[in-house]
């Protein structure tokens, strides 16, 4: 009987054992399908990674806020309302002495344009005023017929006030009428001449003229080119070219005028041709 019962026991014990075998297997099963199952949600939510960024802003919100950020007097209003631009002649573009010319140029606004025409380091010689429309310019000026050399022609926005609210230039050259019985022109100095204090500057160039002899003069002055610093003179027997040189003095620096007058420089009738220069101090 106490064999039977032992045995009994035994039996009973084994059978919770494999019970238990099987609760750890079945565990073990049921944490590893979770866990693929979980990453497999964590792949598939993008919905939520879509949801955590920011919306982007629309374009009526957009607008205000670009316009807001910028400052009074760059936005494109503003831009145009100062732009001036001359569009005929170009730059470095000739005309012709004692003729009449053109400018023609665009405008951002419709206050007046006063244009001007310039001997550089001197002084006005022609202006006018003109009204835009429709965002275009034009005006006509008259060249010197006495004066040949590069200029500056000068474009301006006047407002109300008579202030200059924008202003754009170009360089031209007012060139002899090689027809004409009269003139001189000047082929040196040019305006970008290496003038250097101390040193001669070579002058040539050309002349024609009615009669047998005529006097050139050939002066470096002050930059308003009125104040004569040095100066030489000669008679040209017969027309062509002609040639000298003039001294700039000891310790002339910065804007000069070389001119070349052909007769006399106190006369109405005289013809001149000139060139801004930059003097330099010589090299130690």
């Amino acid at each position: 009987m106490r064999f039977v019962h032992f045995t009994l026991l035994f039996l009973l014990i084994m059978a919770l054992g494999l019970s238990g075998c099987r609760s750890d297997a079945g565990t073990t099963e049921t944490q590893t399908i979770p866990t693929t199952t979980v990453a497999a949600a964590v792949q598939g939510t993008s919905p939520v990674v879509t949801l955590a960024v920011p919306p982007l802003p629309s374009a009526e919100l957009t607008t205000p806020v670009t316009e807001a950020s910028l400052p009074p007097d760059q936005t494109d209003e503003g831009n145009v309302a100062r732009d001036i631009a001359i569009v005929e002649p170009v730059e470095g573009a000739e005309v012709q002495a004692g003729d009449e010319f053109t400018v023609r140029g665009t405008a951002g606004s419709d206050s007046p344009v006063r244009v001007t025409l310039i001997q550089i380091g001197v002084g006005v010689l022609a202006e006018t005023t003109t009204n835009p429309e429709n965002g275009a310019w034009s005006a006509v000026l008259a060249a010197p017929a006495q004066l040949v050399g590069p200029l500056r022609l000068q474009g301006e926005v006047v407002d109300d006030s008579g202030s200059v609210s924008a202003d754009t230039d170009v360089l031209i050259t007012n060139v002899p009428d090689l027809a004409a019985a009269t003139y001189i022109a000047m082929q040196s100095p040019t305006i970008d001449y290496p003038a250097v204090a101390n040193k001669p500057v070579r002058f040539s160039g050309v002349a024609k003229f009615v009669g047998e002899t005529a006097p050139v003069t050939l002066a470096i002055g002050s930059e308003d080119c009125a104040t004569v610093l040095a100066t030489i003179g000669f008679n040209m027997v017969g027309s062509g070219n002609w040639e000298g040189f003039v001294q700039i003095p000891a310790g002339v620096e910065g804007s000069i005028c070389a001119t070349a007058t052909l007769g006399n420089p106190n006369s109405a009738d005289a013809l001149t041709a000139y060139t801004p220069l930059v003097a330099i101090a010589p090299a130690e």
